[in-house]
């Protein structure tokens, strides 16, 4: 159970981790994002986050240089020593897991209507850029399963979930070998139960508000990682996950 209590804190302090960062930072704002390849992305070149007591883990990647969930952002945060890039995983009609934060494709990219109803051969040819900035026209909405290659070895995954075919995510993450690179967040009870089915040797992260919702995190989810605000922790919560 102390990995419980580890990532508790972990997921309080990062935020004021990322406010340093925002700080440190701000004011190269839109020119910070590193020239990349997506199979070759360089090395983190910054000191900023090196040798940090507390782990990382950056909101769909760092949206302050980049558009959200995409190779962009997630480059940054590999330059920056960022420990954990969050993701948004969606399915396409035909089945094809992307990552996007929205239900529809509307607001992130130039195409239209739900990703569920869309096929992969539309949504491949999209860009995810032009939003945010004129000079991201390039950015792809990305494969989960080319992201996941990609970045694996370069800075972990955490995983939001949205709408899967659960069973083939699972599958890419063993043959990824990123068992220990990830962890898994649903915003539905029913698909963390049916992961825990699944994969129970993989880490899923519960949110917890009081001492109740802690508890059947752990005892009905087995959930390792908690999510809780720094003003809903209380010495009862630290004490049940230790």
């Amino acid at each position: 159970m102390k990995q419980v209590i580890k990532i508790v804190l972990i997921t309080l302090i990062s935020i004021a981790a990322l406010c340093v960062v925002w700080y440190l930072v701000d004011g190269r704002k839109h020119d910070s994002v590193m020239q990349y390849e997506p199979e070759d992305v360089q090395a983190p070149n910054l000191n900023i986050l090196s040798n940090h007591p507390v782990e990382v883990v950056v909101h769909r990647g760092a949206t302050y240089a980049a558009p959200e969930n995409t190779y962009a952002a997630a480059a940054e945060c590999i330059r920056l020593g960022v420990d954990y890039v969050e993701v948004d995983v969606h399915k396409s009609m035909d089945g094809v897991h992307y990552i996007i934060h929205d239900l529809t494709l509307d607001r992130t990219t130039n195409g239209k209507g739900p990703i569920f109803l869309r096929h992969s051969n539309y949504i491949d040819q999209l860009e995810a850029g032009t939003w945010y900035n004129e000079r991201f026209r390039d950015e792809p909405v990305p494969r989960l399963r080319e992201y996941l290659q990609w970045i694996n070895g370069r800075a972990k995954v955490y995983l939001d979930v949205k709408t899967a075919d659960l069973e083939k995510v699972i599958l890419m993450i063993w043959e990824l070998k990123m068992e220990e690179s990830v962890f898994f967040w649903f915003g539905r009870d029913s698909m963390a139960t049916d992961f825990n089915k699944l994969a129970p040797d993989l880490t899923l992260k519960m949110a917890a508000r009081s001492f109740s919702e802690l508890r059947r995190a752990i005892e009905e989810f087995n959930a390792e990682m908690i999510e809780c605000s720094l003003d809903k922790l209380t010495p009862e919560m630290i004490q049940l996950c230790r």
